[in-house]
């Protein structure tokens, strides 16, 4: 059953893919993270970050972002898919990219295990990106087109790049919004922080229920025995 799979998916038809997985993972991100992000704004770390303009379309900022990793994505895999068809080979950039998508879906899955909530892009990392990755380095190394030394060259070269061309997406679409200049003043870290206390000393006095209290918040316990005196 796993052979005849093999036959009816080539390795001309497994870099095509490629694309198809990276776009159908990210499509996930971008539909999630604004809603995500904006859920867990008052926590300080999330605040303090200046890659977001909390009063613009966050969307558009990660969107932006995908479609230059997908301007770099799809040329490789044009080449990629001519160089096999002359050489037989794979090109360099396509084994590390393959490599890097199929550790980005591990970060995906450990992030959200590690917060025990979802976190955007885990659903298609799972079914998808990993799979898919493993997948397709599997049958390349089977075939004899993987060579590993190289593939761990192209990732350590490519891994810098797309670092770079997610800031440059998020850069770019925040000051698009902005209409090309930064008019917002950002919060400041101090700000934010102080936001925070202000919400948590509001939570831990009037609303946080004790058991010793006779189950009600120090406030309620406080008003609860003036009135019985």
């Amino acid at each position: 059953m796993w052979s005849t799979f093999n036959e009816l998916i080539s390795l001309e038809v497994l870099i095509w893919l490629l694309p198809a997985a990276f776009l159908i993972h990210d499509l996930e991100e971008i539909v999630t993270t604004e809603k995500w992000l904006r859920k867990l704004k008052d926590q300080p770390r999330i605040a303090e970050n200046r890659m977001f303009d909390w009063e613009k379309n966050i969307t558009f900022q990660f969107a932006l972002a995908v479609l230059l990793l997908g301007s770099i994505l799809l040329p490789v895999t044009w080449l990629t898919a001519n160089h096999f068809e002359n050489s037989g080979n794979l090109h360099p950039l396509f084994v590390g990219i393959n490599a890097i998508l199929f550790l980005d879906g591990l970060k995906h899955v450990g992030y959200t295990f590690m917060l025990k909530k979802y976190t955007p892009g885990f659903v298609t990392a799972g079914l998808v990106e990993i799979p898919f990755t493993a997948y397709a380095l599997y049958r390349f190394y089977g075939a004899g087109k993987l060579d590993l030394a190289a593939a761990g060259i192209s990732m350590a070269v490519e891994l810098p790049l797309v670092v770079f061309l997610v800031w440059a997406g998020l850069t770019l679409g925040r000051r698009l919004r902005l209409g090309g200049s930064d008019n917002s003043a950002p919060r400041q870290p101090r700000e934010a922080l102080l936001l925070w206390d202000l919400k948590y000393i509001n939570y831990y006095n009037p609303k946080r229920i004790k058991a010793k209290l006779k189950s009600m918040s120090p406030v309620q316990y406080r008003t609860h025995a003036l009135e019985s005196a």
